[in-house]
């Protein structure tokens, strides 16, 4: 297992957890010290809360990115092929995808806490309220990572990413409404979007269980190589 987990960790950014620390802690300290500059206490050309958004809408299109660009090339290479060949069970295989996701939203966390918190700070605007925003950011990427590996592990790569989008919609179609109605309910946001965190979580888990148990049934599935290699060369 730990071997297939240090294949799905290969080539993100660094080669080891010590050098991809040292680069998103440097990519952290440069992305605060622009939000600095840009906002209130310096140039004053946008609103704290503007460029934390902006910020956590950017790690949740990066994160689905790495993650759609991982399963488009494992289906290019047959990598799900080949590593059917080796001592490894077809359960290890979503295990494995589903474990290396979930660390990597982690990942993205913590980093995208950490700056937000610095930024508010630094910007005399921090509160536990608004900070919980970065709550409904992640659960709507872990979301959006449950959805598009179940897909992947039931379909293939085909599909995967329209499920993105589907699923992006989805949860703002379940969450945005009800975040209104419990609004007059005199819930916070923080209560919002603890709910909302918790749900994906529920939702991953269940993903993953799922995808275990359609593996084990009808194997990996099949996907339109020569199509995606196709597009890859064009």
């Amino acid at each position: 297992m730990n071997v297939l987990i240090q294949r799905e960790m290969e080539g993100e950014i660094a080669s080891d957890w010590q050098e991809r620390i040292i680069y998103h802690v440097m990519y952290g300290v440069v992305l605060i010290i622009f939000m600095w500059l840009l906002g209130p206490r310096v140039l004053d050309l946008f609103s704290i809360r503007a460029m934390d958004q902006f910020v956590s809408v950017m790690v949740v299109l990066v994160v689905s990115s790495t993650l759609n660009e991982k399963l488009k090339n494992d289906s290019i290479n047959r990598q799900m092929s080949f590593l059917q060949t080796l001592p490894v069970s077809k359960s290890q295989l979503v295990h494995a995808k589903f474990l290396h996701m979930l660390l990597l939203w982690c990942m993205a966390f913590v980093w995208l806490s950490s700056v937000i918190s610095v930024n508010f700070l630094l910007n005399g605007g921090w509160t536990f309220d608004w900070w919980t925003h970065v709550w409904g950011f992640t659960s709507a990427l872990l979301f959006i990572q449950a959805m598009t590996l179940l897909c992947y592990f039931s379909k293939g790569y085909q599909g995967v990413q329209a499920v993105f989008y589907l699923s992006a919609l989805a949860w703002a179609t379940i969450f945005i409404p009800l975040g209104l109605t419990l609004e007059e309910t005199g819930l916070s946001k923080g209560g919002l979007w603890g709910i909302a965190l918790m749900a994906a979580f529920i939702i991953y888990v269940i993903s993953w269980l799922m995808a275990v148990r359609k593996v084990n049934a009808k194997g990996v599935p099949e996907e339109s190589w020569d199509d995606l290699a196709t597009d890859e060369v064009s």
